[in-house]
């Protein structure tokens, strides 16, 4: 369910999960799950299709009641994936020369952290990053999404009832079709 307020008129959609599962039986590799459907795990796998992790530091992520300590691990794009999003420079990222990663379109990332904690490789901070590379612009990169994980904890027993939702009078549009059409031109 997908509550939204546009100019202050509520809006309520839902994706049918239990349509979704039974795709990715049929068809594993054409509908993979987004986090609000496959959870961390496969927000991870989807990471690891789209990037190759090749350096790691250790860090500080700082939290309420002191810093957590994590190891940031970069990725850079894989080339089978570069390619589908600068297809006119296959032949470069082929030949194993650097793509020209300004031309991404601007809501993609050149690269990602993931901040995972040393004690438990959880991943408590994802951020789409890019690189700054306009003239006005400070060296260096910027973050423009990120996922923070906060007062986490594991193994606690959760309340079937928490998962319960009720509509109310709004009127409800079905996206479970255009979710599947996504995800499959996605792959």
């Amino acid at each position: 369910w997908l509550l939204r307020s546009i100019d202050g008129i509520p809006a309520l959609s839902r994706i049918d999960v239990e349509r979704v599962l039974q795709a990715r039986k049929e068809k594993p590799q054409a509908v993979p799950l987004a986090l609000g459907l496959g959870g961390v795990a496969d927000l991870l796998i989807a990471l690891d299709r789209a990037f190759i992790f090749d350096s790691v530091r250790e860090a500080n992520l700082a939290r309420e009641g002191g810093a957590l300590a994590v190891y940031a691990v970069r990725g850079r794009w894989r080339p089978e994936r570069l390619v589908q999003w600068l297809p006119e420079q296959k032949a470069a990222i082929d030949d194993g020369r650097p793509a020209d990663l300004s031309r991404l379109p601007e809501m993609l990332p050149d690269h990602v952290y993931v901040l995972l904690g040393r004690d438990n490789l959880f991943p408590y901070r994802i951020e789409y990053r890019r690189e700054a590379r306009a003239k006005r612009a400070v060296a260096g990169d910027r973050c423009f999404v990120s996922f923070d994980f906060v007062d986490v904890v594991f193994n606690r027993p959760v309340d079937e009832r928490q998962f319960r939702f009720a509509q109310g009078t709004y009127p409800v549009v079905d996206e479970t079709d255009g979710y599947l059409v996504r995800q499959r031109a996605d792959r």
